[in-house]
């Protein structure tokens, strides 16, 4: 079962996603691909009012998050712990997450090599819409 709860400002929910925006293969497909400090993180982690981020918990266990950047037009981004990849969670709490929230529109950037992440948008009925660089551009429209 697949679960999605609005992340606090406390420490454990701000460290934890740290931990996975300084995981190996999230920095790989990120666009800022370096480690991000303790301090940094926390300062674009507090200043968070143009962002929401959902953890996504999977048997009760925090296993990922959602985040969705309100910018010139709702951006979403995303990453699951290693241990949990493979197994679809990311492709069902998007699904879950564009229901809930009801959202109507958003767009998403994702590195071309990210195989998994593109199926899991494909699979959400996200068109791609442009492509710079290594990073495929996808938009996402309720039906």
């Amino acid at each position: 079962m697949i679960d999605l709860m609005k992340a606090n400002t406390n420490n454990i929910d701000m460290n934890f996603i740290l931990k996975i925006r300084n995981e190996k293969l999230v920095r790989k497909f990120s666009k800022n691909n370096k480690i991000i400090s303790s301090i940094s993180h926390k300062k674009w982690y507090l200043n968070n009012e143009k962002r929401e981020i959902y953890i996504i918990k999977y048997q009760k266990k925090k296993v990922g998050y959602i985040r969705f950047d309100y910018k010139n037009k709702p951006i979403l981004s995303w990453a699951i712990l290693p241990k949990y990849r493979g197994k679809k969670i990311g492709e069902f709490s998007l699904k879950k997450f564009l229901k809930e929230k009801k959202i109507k529109t958003c767009s998403a950037s994702i590195d071309e090599n990210n195989i998994p992440s593109l199926i899991m948008v494909i699979k959400n009925n996200f068109k791609l819409k442009k492509k710079n660089k290594n990073f495929l551009y996808f938009h996402y429209k309720k039906k």
